[in-house]
């Protein structure tokens, strides 16, 4: 757009003689084509106290709207311009021939599930099973012997072989029977009160066990009957690691509550008081209830328990309060009758 400067127009001017011409207004790169026409806008400004009236001449004789061209001779070819912006996205063509198969697409993802079919006819029979190796869990109870057993308070002995008789054999025992002897040597498996898997040393005493634990013996399923040392288990209350089954045989566990300690010996489902004592397993009898020196006449100590009288029996001779007699005979018996300071003997009918 090009604006001119303004011009005093005055009065009474003819359509010939032109106020304002502009003859310096170029295009340099502007493309014109022959229907293109100028546009042009006028604005007056009355500077008069009256009202004037202005008339536009458009064209006249010699003086019109024009717009005059020049071309100069032509220049050299120039350099390569720059690569133009890209235009505009030219219209749909026809649809073209169809194109070959293409290759096959990768799978779909998996479709929801569906409904619950119907039951289906029941199958034929399947072959049994082979038998499983798992231990008879009531053979521990079986168990037996163990000749002389020494409780001492912290250590129990036994002076002959404990045996589970009878184990299902083959299931448990090839023989039949396990022998369970006690070691007086070497170590055990010991699973301790601070939850460690470490080791008890055993000696001429037999097997240490603390308060609240259990001695046990493990087998394996199809063994020989013969005792294996490494198959003993100490376990302590407070241990978490180990993992008993059936195949673990109870032999003994220590009970150690204040008033009514005490060592369970299963052989014998016999209780050993705390302080200890010697149970006979041929016998069942036990040294603290029954205790006695040979050729005395026995008498209640006290409750529950037998020992020693006065009264001393030898070859048919009696003595009371003494073992020697001074006038012993071969012919005949003798009462002898032996106090302090005097004897007496008396009938009362």
């Amino acid at each position: 757009m090009y604006t001119s400067d303004e011009t005093a127009i005055g009065w009474e001017v003819n359509n010939t003689t032109a106020v304002e011409s502009k003859i310096d207004v170029t295009f340099s790169s502007t493309l014109l084509n022959a229907s293109d026409r100028i546009l042009i806008k006028f604005y007056a400004n009355n500077l008069d106290n009256a009202s004037r009236t202005i008339k536009l001449y458009t064209e006249g004789s010699q003086h019109y709207s024009y717009v005059v061209t020049t071309l100069g001779s032509q220049g050299g070819t120039g350099g390569t311009g720059s690569i133009g912006s890209q235009g505009g996205t030219g219209g749909t063509g026809s649809l073209g021939s169809q194109g070959g198969t293409g290759g096959t697409g990768s799978i779909g993802s998996q479709g929801g599930t569906g409904g619950t079919g119907s039951i289906g006819s029941q199958g034929s029979r399947g072959s049994l099973g082979s038998t499983g190796s798992s231990a008879n869990s009531v053979a521990q109870w079986a168990l037996s012997g163990g000749g002389t057993v020494t409780y001492d308070g912290s250590s129990i002995l036994w002076s002959t072989r404990v045996i589970a008789i009878p184990v299902e054999k083959t299931e448990i025992s090839n023989d039949g029977y396990i022998d369970i002897n006690c070691p007086t040597s070497g170590t055990i498996v010991y699973y301790n009160g601070s939850n460690v898997t470490t080791t008890m040393p055993c000696g001429a005493a037999g097997v240490p066990i603390n308060s609240w634990e259990a001695l046990y013996y493990e087998i394996t399923p199809g063994q020989s009957q013969a005792s294996d040392q490494t198959k003993f288990r100490l376990v302590n209350y407070q241990n978490s690691t180990w993992s008993p089954n059936s195949n673990w045989f109870l032999i003994c566990t220590k009970n150690a509550d204040s008033a009514a300690g005490h060592l369970k010996w299963i052989p014998g489902q016999f209780n050993f008081p705390e302080s200890g004592g010697i149970y006979y397993s041929n016998t069942g009898l036990n040294n603290w209830q029954i205790a006695g020196t040979t050729s005395y006449i026995p008498k209640f100590t006290g409750a529950n328990k037998i020992g020693n009288s006065n009264i001393y029996d030898s070859s048919g001779n009696i003595g009371i309060g003494t073992t020697s007699f001074a006038y012993a005979s071969a012919n005949r018996g003798l009462l002898e009758i032996y106090g302090s300071t005097d004897s007496l003997i008396g009938l009362k009918n």
